[in-house]
């Protein structure tokens, strides 16, 4: 499955909850099909962290271990406001 945006289409600044859930729900729809995911973005790595990130919690994991997973795709300029949003952003849509 290839879901483009275009530039410019798809931003995190500020986050967009909206877009970010509709992400969500399109990749557990895909994954409970069985589908094997990727996620790819061309500009650069914090998108898919914070997708990543999310998709963690949903998994259960421990939240110390989403953000270091989160930190590692997302790079070294991670900024303070990202991670809060992680530890912040609620799943109980996919519960």
């Amino acid at each position: 499955m290839h879901y483009p945006l275009a530039v410019g289409e798809y931003s995190f600044s500020p986050i967009d909850e909206d877009k970010l859930a509709a992400i969500i729900n399109i990749i557990m729809q895909e994954i409970n099909k069985g589908s094997k995911i990727y996620v790819y973005d061309e500009l650069g790595t914090k998108k898919v962290g914070l997708i990543s990130a999310i998709l963690r919690k949903i998994e259960k994991w421990d939240l110390a271990s989403v953000l270091l997973e989160y930190q590692r795709i997302a790079g070294p300029d991670t900024s303070n406001f990202s991670v809060r949003f992680v530890c912040d952003y609620s799943i109980t849509r996919w519960q």
